[in-house]
């Protein structure tokens, strides 16, 4: 029988997958709300609800696209305490950079998406990476200033 899945099934397959089991295992599915019947109507919704998740996909990378180009155009730089031999006092954090972009900016940047393991603990400029999305990653430039 075949049936979709609405779930990952361990050893079956992922949520969308058409696959063909037994009608025993159907009923076990069916009972758990795991899987539907494959009829065309199931299957014609199944399609529209993957090209609206794969519309809502591309619109999310064209955003992101947007964001990288403007993050890219428009470093920030920071000024922090320094000793007399022009040390940093502990390291600029990435909370920081966040802080500092909204700040002059107003454009909110997650700070998790930073995906760099440079410590910034001297005066100079650093390129700071941010992966947006999977598929759209960005640069910062991060000048720290005296």
């Amino acid at each position: 029988m075949k049936v979709i899945l609405l779930v990952d099934v361990k050893g079956k397959g992922k949520k969308g997958d058409v696959i063909n089991v037994a009608n025993g295992y159907a009923n076990f599915l069916f009972k758990n709300k795991q899987a539907i019947v494959a009829n065309s109507e199931n299957v014609n919704l199944l399609e529209k609800e993957k090209q609206l998740v794969k519309d809502n996909e591309e619109k999310r990378i064209m955003e992101m696209n947007e964001l990288k180009s403007f993050i890219e155009a428009n470093p920030i730089s920071i000024k922090v305490r320094t000793g007399k031999e022009g040390k940093v006092f502990g390291t600029v954090s990435t909370k920081q950079v966040v802080s500092a972009y909204l700040k002059k900016y107003d454009k909110k940047i997650d700070k998790k998406k930073f995906k760099t393991d440079e410590i910034i603990n001297t005066l100079g400029t650093y390129d700071l990476k941010l992966e947006l999305h999977k598929k759209v990653i960005a640069t910062l430039k991060v000048r720290v200033e005296e």
